[in-house]
């Protein structure tokens, strides 16, 4: 609470405390996960490596390893960490052994393990970044009620005036619980996105197995013999050359900018100012994006409704 108050000090608008708590529990959430897959891609790169080493040195390369822990974080800091006995969980993770291992070897070992780290940070598992086409804030039960009006319903959400809230007419009539998403899109459009628990029917121990092999060139292949969205692979070529075409004229747009900036002369830097604006934006490639991706949903929602049909059509019985 002390840091809220100091941030309402500075000027610009701010989160409320509560949407600032779930803000703040998403990205602990996500950051952890990331450091878990960090680890664990990392143990797979050094797993031909610690083959070689002794028990001990092993066991220190693992102990730097084991989770998100001090001896993680102080590894990335470019510092040796080193076990402390008066800690159970260093005691019992790499104090088994009798000989204690010189500083040399420590600072070899941890050099190895940063250096994996690294490299899959930079190659393999890159830290999420927020999207920059939309924007989402949540907000749990106590940051929303629900009015239901006679043609409507009514939902009134917190502001970042306390004591004051934002009243949306929705769309039709649902039953609205738990944690909402709103989410803006690039047209200036909100949508509401809400959790609803669906329920499962018990799986079919009677009829017919059907057998689905998917595939680039046609969608899917059936055991009976059916191929099913024969004209994907073209949808899926002519937007890759069309967004291969538009990458090229982004590329050579990109250089003329980059080799713009570096002349001098005004002249230069308007032309290069005028390019950065027109040229390289992302909400006309984004709107594009959009549309490829509603053309395959499309076509892969009509495909298996007609995978449905002919289940339960007489061309394929089922056992009943």
């Amino acid at each position: 609470m002390t840091l809220l108050r100091e941030l309402k000090e500075t000027s610009g608008p701010h989160l409320q405390a509560r949407h600032l708590k779930l803000a703040l529990e998403e990205t602990s959430k996500m950051a952890l996960t990331h450091w878990k897959s960090v680890i664990a891609e990392s143990k797979k790169e050094l797993a031909d490596t610690l083959k070689r080493f002794h028990d001990q040195d092993r066991h220190y390369a693992y102990w730097l390893l084991c989770g998100i822990n001090r001896q993680f974080f102080e590894l990335l800091d470019g510092r040796i960490p080193v076990p402390n006995p008066e800690v159970s969980f260093d005691r019992n993770y790499c104090l088994s052994y009798e000989r204690p291992l010189s500083l040399k070897t420590l600072r070899c070992i941890a050099g190895i393990v940063r250096r994996t780290v690294n490299r899959v940070r930079r190659n393999s598992v890159c830290y999420p970044r927020t999207k920059t086409f939309h924007n989402r804030i949540d907000f749990d039960s106590s940051c929303y009620t629900v009015r239901s009006a006679e043609d409507a319903q009514l939902l009134e959400l917190m502001s970042l005036q306390p004591g004051k809230r934002i009243s949306l007419r929705l769309k039709g009539k649902s039953k609205i619980r738990g944690t909402l998403q709103l989410i803006r899109d690039t047209a200036g459009t909100y949508s509401l996105r809400v959790y609803v628990p669906q329920q499962c029917e018990e799986r079919r121990k009677t009829g017919k197995v059907v057998g689905i092999d998917l595939g680039y060139t046609e969608m899917m292949a059936t055991s009976e013999q059916e191929l099913l969205g024969t004209d994907l692979g073209k949808y899926f070529s002519a937007i890759a050359d069309k967004r291969g075409k538009n990458s090229e004229g982004r590329n050579r747009m990109h250089a003329l900018f980059r080799s713009l900036l570096k002349k001098s002369g005004k002249n230069n830097l308007a032309k290069a100012e005028r390019i950065r604006k027109h040229n390289l934006g992302r909400k006309k490639q984004r709107a594009r994006y959009i549309q490829d991706i509603g053309i395959i949903k499309t076509l892969v929602n009509r495909e298996l409704r007609k995978l449905c049909k002919m289940l339960d059509s007489s061309q394929w019985p089922l056992e009943t």
